[in-house]
């Protein structure tokens, strides 16, 4: 996982936190049960699991007053 920005601000009782990154996923190998006499699966070719980057954004906003709920976007 990587965080590209970062960002935070505080004032008593207020907490505001906003970040961007990326998660970048290279699946491979095989899997097989029972070992050594089971069926081996290609994670690639028989599963169909690929190579992905999926970016994210956070939010998150928390306070003190019990009325109003806390954010996590």
């Amino acid at each position: 996982m990587l965080t590209l920005t970062g960002s935070s601000f505080a004032l008593p009782g207020f907490e505001v936190d906003l970040s961007v990154g990326g998660i970048q996923q290279k699946p491979s190998g095989q899997i097989q049960y029972p070992v050594p006499t089971g069926t081996a699966v290609d994670l690639k070719n028989d599963l169909g699991l690929g190579d992905k980057n999926k970016p994210f954004i956070r939010a998150k906003f928390e306070h003190p007053i019990f009325l109003i709920p806390n954010l996590y976007l």
